[in-house]
């Protein structure tokens, strides 16, 4: 299935109901884009003029610190928008990459486009502000389980809100959300196991 008819499909299921001449007209300023794992989507040395509706794939917020240590900030999984929000919004730089964790099928959507579309209304921007108040309700667990000094509540949080992420991230990834060590992680995973037979 097509990236474009993925988007156009959770519009869809939101409840919103986009005509075909608003879709087509819509369209034109879309850009259907197929990302490799490891492809960076957005970097922090450019301003963003864009986001990303993921249709298909996972990408994530990385960030390394000037030590050389990485961490994951945040996954984007099929369904999400994704964007360095305060580099698109503020147009200014901001720390972190938008990155390509597995194969991504998405769209990318011209900041322009999707700002006028979330503050001038009509049915896209409509579907743009139930999005916006997904993420919102998402984001809020996501710091509560992020801030969690529990290895055990970050993974349960996980299993609950990216089970897409289990399946299909690398191991080392995972770890790099959680902030803990590839090895650290494997250990967590072999006493969790154990712990449930």
């Amino acid at each position: 299935m097509s990236a474009l008819k993925i988007l156009y499909d959770d519009i869809k299921a939101q409840g919103v109901v986009l005509p075909e001449d608003d879709w087509r007209e819509l369209c034109a300023s879309f850009e259907p884009v197929t990302l490799a794992a490891g492809d960076v989507i957005l970097c922090q040395s450019q301003i963003a003029d864009r986001w990303l509706f993921v249709a298909q794939g996972v990408a994530a917020s990385a960030q390394t610190s000037i030590a050389g240590e990485a961490w994951i900030a945040r996954f984007f999984e099929a369904g999400h928008f994704a964007a360095n929000l305060p580099s698109v919004w503020r147009r200014d730089y901001f720390l972190d990459d938008l990155v390509a964790i597995t194969p991504v099928a998405g769209v990318f959507i011209p900041d322009t486009v999707l700002r006028e579309a979330y503050l001038r209304g009509g049915a896209f921007g409509v579907y743009l502000r139930i999005k916006v108040m997904e993420t919102l309700l998402f984001d809020k667990d996501l710091i509560c389980a992020q801030t969690s000094a529990s290895l055990e509540r970050r993974y349960e949080f996980l299993e609950t809100f990216y089970r897409d992420v289990l399946s299909s991230v690398p191991k080392k990834d995972v770890a790099r959300f959680l902030g803990v060590t590839p090895q650290s992680y494997s250990r967590f995973l072999r006493s969790r196991s154990r712990d449930e037979t």
